[in-house]
């Protein structure tokens, strides 16, 4: 059962969305210039996950519009059949305005913006004729509503362009951070004047299931960054399935589509037996929850799958969130941490720059999943609008009808641009903490303790008098 969000749909699609993109596909941001005195990564992670939560906020906005577009269509469809048979008396057209003013509530649009008023439904001669404008002014609103999904949908290409050219522009700054860490390990000098030191905030960013242990962090950081193409190339076989679903009509091949994502993961994620053990609800009828290895914080790669014979609803909402992988474990309060040994923050330094190297290695991937979700803008534009329907205008048997296909489009779109940079994002955000622990170690050796000079002699005793 969907709720009423306080945003409403289409102020948001028509203000937020369009404000959303400074950066086109195809270009690339230039770096803004560094904050004196600092490296400026962690400025950057700041902005990177705020983009990544209004992103989120968008895609439920997104989420519900496409909802209520399926709504409509089957109000259109009810109505046009009551004609067929007399149509509305005054009464039923009086229901009808009261569902149309909620509607126009959810859309953020006026209650008296209706396709027809109630009034006229008064003449038994007249009934039919106003119940079938009735629905044809539903089937027009449906219609534009569609329309400015779709341009909210390139507004989110848009916008993901300018996160993911940020994410590049962080990977780069965690590099030169990496190798001046590398610097500072070699240069470093002395004995280790503190065998621990308190940083809460990074045991609790860096734990694996309630150990700490920041090269096995380090490590999980590198694992990930390379597994980026390998789940962004599932991403883009699921998109690529889905097109060729609508594009052929066969509400037969969603399923398969579907699918798509799920053969790609199975190798390496885990089935979830139980949803709150990582955080999250079930996912719904046709789905299933896998999980990646534990991650740093205590963090998972939750990829939501199909199964088989799932339907385009829940095909829809097949993607990647980062969840938790384990609720029960969690790290002890006031934890010292473990000083590292120098050749220990050398290898993290190695490590981190190696995974900045991954992150700007999947450049190409990246512009990749643009040309798919431009593709699946023009698919959604010219078919996801649509009802699949014979010359006698009756839907095809086995046909995919327009919400199937509206569906699979906007999970075609989510999983192609929406999954991905949460991850890289993630490995930004752990592979900064690992530099910040290692960093903070180095803080801990200094020059070894002067020597205790001896005692100065005492002065001779005067000579008697």
């Amino acid at each position: 059962m969907r709720t009423n969000r306080t945003r409403h749909i289409y102020p948001t699609l028509a203000v937020e969305g369009i404000e959303a993109a400074a950066v086109a596909p195809g270009e690339e941001a230039v770096a803004e210039p560094l904050p004196e005195g600092t490296d400026g990564l962690e400025a950057e992670l700041i902005e990177v996950n705020s983009d990544i939560v209004d992103m989120g906020a968008d895609e439920a906005v997104t989420d519900e519009a496409t909802e209520v577009v399926d709504e409509l269509e089957v109000a259109t469809e009810m109505l046009r059949d009551i004609a067929a048979n007399g149509g509305l008396d005054r009464n039923g057209a009086r229901v009808l305005a009261h569902y149309q003013a909620s509607i126009n509530r959810q859309l953020g649009l006026p209650k008296t913006t209706n396709a027809f008023s109630a009034e006229a439904f008064g003449g038994t001669n007249t009934r039919a004729g106003q119940t079938t404008l009735a629905a044809e002014g539903i089937a027009d609103q449906a219609k534009d509503l569609w329309k400015k999904i779709v341009e909210m949908f390139r507004n989110a290409l848009k916008a993901i362009v300018s996160v993911w050219n940020r994410i590049f522009d962080g990977a780069t700054r965690m590099k030169a951070r990496a190798e001046k860490l590398l610097g500072s390990a070699d240069a470093t000098k002395g004995e280790m004047t503190n065998k621990t030191f308190e940083a809460q905030k990074l045991a609790e960013g860096l734990h694996i299931n309630g150990v700490v242990d920041a090269k096995a962090s380090a490590q999980r950081v590198l694992d990930e960054a390379e597994e980026l193409p390998a789940l962004s190339g599932a991403a883009k076989g699921f998109a690529e399935a889905v097109m060729k679903s609508v594009a052929e009509g066969g509400a037969g091949a969603v399923a398969q589509a579907a699918g798509t994502m799920g053969k790609a993961l199975s190798s390496n994620f885990a089935k979830v037996a139980d949803p709150a053990s990582v955080g999250m609800a079930a996912p719904g009828e046709g789905l299933e929850l896998r999980k990646s290895g534990a991650l740093p914080g205590n963090k998972a790669i939750i990829a939501i799958v199909a199964t088989e014979g799932a339907k385009a609803d829940a095909a829809a909402k097949v993607g990647y969130k980062l969840g938790t992988f384990d609720a029960s474990k969690k790290v002890a309060g006031d934890l010292k941490m473990p000083t590292l040994t120098q050749a220990d923050v050398k290898d993290i330094g190695t490590k981190i720059g190696q995974a900045a190297d991954k992150v700007l290695g999947y450049k190409g991937a990246q512009k990749e999943a643009e040309a798919t979700a431009t593709k699946v803008i023009a698919m959604a534009e010219a078919k996801a609008k649509e009802e699949s329907k014979g010359a006698d205008g009756k839907a095809v048997e086995g046909a995919m009808s327009g919400a199937e296909a509206r569906s699979l489009t906007k999970g075609a779109m989510s999983s192609v641009i929406n999954g991905i940079p949460p991850l890289a994002a993630f490995v930004l955000n752990a592979g900064g903490m690992c530099l910040q622990y290692a960093e903070q170690s180095l803080k801990q050796y200094g020059k070894p303790a002067a020597e205790a000079k001896p005692a100065a002699a005492a002065a001779p005793a005067a000579a008697a008098a």
